[in-house]
């Protein structure tokens, strides 16, 4: 289970809840999956962009199709605006990263990052340190900068050119 990206594991280890995290993993929990952004694979999970209603919403690889575009799958079973989407349109969260291809992510790359565990806002990466990832919000707010990787996605797009 997912809520903005982020599974029900990964969201109980953030907020220090052990107790959750044993029960969760007990049941069958799965951790967050290693995506290649160079080559996402079939039943890759990440967020596509959902045109309908202009937002971001937890997907899945289905196929890759000929031209370099991609079939999803919406994990809620919508199944409108699923066909031939682009890297532009899909996006992945930093902890889904291997160590090397995180270490390509870098100060002024766009991201989205989770705002006082509210809603995703954009900014650019100031910073990465220690597992935690500052960002200086397009809007200039100065409060709550500092996040661990699991609140940050940006476009598959930024990564995968640079793997080319």
């Amino acid at each position: 289970i997912t809520r903005d990206g982020v599974t029900a594991y990964s969201r109980a280890n953030d907020e220090g809840h052990e107790e959750m995290m044993q029960i969760l993993l007990a049941a069958g929990a799965v951790l967050e999956q290693v995506v290649d952004p160079g080559n996402l694979a079939t039943g890759s999970q990440l967020q596509a962009y959902y045109t309908p209603t202009y937002k971001w919403y937890d997907a899945q690889i289905t196929a890759k199709n000929d031209d370099g575009t991609y079939e999803i799958a919406w994990n809620d079973g919508d199944t409108k605006d699923t066909h031939n989407k682009t890297i532009e349109e899909l996006m992945m969260l930093a902890s889904q990263l291997s160590p090397e291809h995180l270490a390509l992510l870098a100060a002024g790359d766009d991201v989205t990052a989770f705002y006082k565990n509210s809603s995703w806002y954009t900014g650019k990466i100031a910073d990465m340190s220690d597992g935690n990832v500052t960002v200086n919000w397009d809007d200039q707010d100065s409060q709550d900068r500092v996040k661990v990787i699991r609140q940050v996605r940006f476009k598959v797009s930024l990564l995968a050119h640079r793997l080319t």
